[in-house]
């Protein structure tokens, strides 16, 4: 059994969090507060999980062709895997014509974004706006709190175990063929993103 894992082999179980339709909702909520020039923050080469995040983020710039998207997705080769090259993200932030929010790989992600942040005297989210991926604890305690999109480990572990005892009883014939889920994530609205204008509509809060 493969629990969050971006690696996938046939006949085997994969249960994982909706990384691509997570995203993408994220996506939406943020174009219903008003930001249209958005960043993808994060080395989505270092991780199978973090590229489906990415593609997800790309298929909202597909549907939605006004959306302006930058990217800060530098390869990290070697060293401290902090998911996220920290010169380019510096350069990035130095820039005028910056994204006014940052929409980060993973919360730990996020979490630079703050330190950097705080270090160059720009304010979450006044001077700029940031959202991650994951629902940690540390999110919750960030000032300002994270707005995130979550994942129900439980739900994810609960339905590994479920799947694991149908195949050991032999209760589903399918399993032997394999199966992957995807548990939907919930984004938490916090206050990490600030509303540029009225919402065009009520935002979706859980991606199927």
């Amino acid at each position: 059994v493969f629990v969050d894992s971006g690696f996938y082999m046939p006949g085997l179980i994969h249960v994982k969090a909706s990384n691509r339709n997570g995203i993408f909702w994220l996506a939406q909520y943020l174009e219903e507060q008003g930001h249209t020039h958005m960043c993808f923050v994060g080395d989505a080469s270092s991780e199978e999980t973090f590229a489906e995040r990415r593609d997800g983020i790309r298929r909202n710039v597909e549907l939605h062709p006004d959306i302006r998207m930058d990217y800060v997705d530098s390869r990290i080769d070697g060293g401290i895997q902090e998911w996220v090259n920290l010169a380019h993200l510096k350069r990035y932030l130095q820039q005028d014509d910056r994204a006014t929010v940052l929409i980060c790989i993973n919360d730990a992600v996020a979490i630079r974004v703050y330190e950097m942040a705080e270090k160059m005297g720009l304010r979450i989210p006044d001077d700029i706006s940031v959202a991650g991926f994951d629902g940690i604890q540390q999110s919750g305690w960030l000032k300002p709190a994270l707005t995130t999109c979550a994942v129900d480990r439980s739900r994810v572990a609960e339905m590994a175990t479920s799947l694991l005892l149908s195949q050991l009883n032999g209760t589903s014939s399918m399993l032997y063929n394999g199966v992957r889920v995807e548990i939907p994530v919930e984004i938490i609205i916090r206050e990490s993103v600030k509303k540029l204008n009225k919402p065009k509509s009520s935002a979706k809060q859980t991606a199927e």
